[in-house]
């Protein structure tokens, strides 16, 4: 049940302005209210069921024809108040709607008549199908949805509560109460992915055992660092050290470099790879194509191979066995 209730709608239609009998248009969606007579169902000659009636309102009345759809028979009666929703045709010298989607008028619109929820649909399940569902749902199962933000929390930001954010995202009451619904959907999404990760990141530090081998600034990167046919930045010098100082813990670092193209990533990427090979591990750089992985291969075979490291470079398109010394 709650899977069915976080299924949130991918799209809303607006069918809240209704259209009368003498303004139905051909261009476009018209969601007319009226009362139905005339009502017959028949079959025709090659089997298939059909459906006509007359809507009628104040204004005037159209015939509304449905075809191939014999359950109708068991649904739509004479003098039944009825909401349609479809696109006018003219043929003939007249103007009928054809196949319109239909709500029997009550306190509360489903399907029509408001702000309408459309959902991911598969072969067999209908949007129409989904909404008819869910309505029930809201309210037998809706309370069993607990609050799990902080009230100090949702104060802060202005968030709606969690069972009326759900409720307003499959049927909403307005376009503001939709756009707070959706405000509160999404800053749950984004506050437990961010929650999760801070507990892994917890877990990480203070639970799980790792081999310690600390990864110190080797003696020879100054060296390194003055081969260089420039000189490091500030910030290169400052990442470089709080790089240095993350690898020295007990736990995996997790830090993301952040600069333009040609800031120098690479080359501070480069001297905490050196120290890292200095305190005994084996390194990879990986990169997501095979022309920047071969870019950074070349930056660091200069960097790095006149220090007698094993440099070698893999990609897909590799297919040589590959030594390690």
């Amino acid at each position: 049940m709650e899977d069915l209730l976080l299924f949130f709608p991918r799209a809303y239609e607006d069918k809240r302005q209704f259209t009368s009998v003498a303004e139905l248009r051909t261009d476009e969606v018209n969601n007319v209210k009226g009362t139905l007579g005339h009502v017959f169902h028949r079959r025709s000659r090659n089997g298939k069921a059909l459906t006509r009636a007359i809507l009628s309102d104040k204004s005037g009345a159209v015939e509304v024809l449905w075809f191939n759809q014999p359950f109708l028979q068991r649904i739509l009666k004479n003098g039944q108040k009825i909401i349609l929703s479809g696109k006018a045709k003219f043929a003939y010298g007249k103007t009928s709607l054809l196949n319109p989607s239909y709500e029997e008028v009550k306190e509360e619109q489903t399907h029509v008549g408001r702000l309408v929820p459309v959902y991911h649909q598969t072969e067999g399940i209908s949007s129409k199908w989904i909404r008819e569902k869910l309505k029930p749902l809201m309210e037998e199962w809706l309370n069993g949805l607990e609050e799990y933000i902080p009230r100090e929390i949702l104060e802060k930001y202005a968030l709606m509560d969690y069972r009326k954010a759900v409720r307003e995202a499959h049927f909403p009451t307005t376009e503001n109460s939709l756009e707070e619904a959706k405000k509160r959907l999404g800053f749950d999404e984004l506050f437990l992915l961010q929650l999760k990760a801070l507990q892994k990141k917890w877990y990480w530090q203070n639970v799980e055992k790792h081999q310690q081998k600390p990864i110190t600034e080797h003696p020879e990167m100054k060296g390194l660092i003055e081969a260089l046919p420039f000189e490091l930045t500030e910030a290169q010098k400052r990442t470089l050290r709080e790089i240095l100082s993350d690898l020295e813990k007990p736990y995996p670092m997790t830090r993301l470099l952040q600069g333009d193209v040609g800031s120098g990533k690479t080359v501070v990427a480069g001297a905490a790879i050196f120290c890292a090979i200095k305190a005994g591990y084996q390194t990879a750089l990986m990169a997501p194509t095979e022309i920047l992985t071969r870019q950074h291969y070349q930056t660091l075979f200069k960097l790095l191979h006149p220090y007698g490291f094993n440099i070698q470079f893999i990609s897909g398109s590799t297919t040589a066995s590959i030594k390690n010394d």
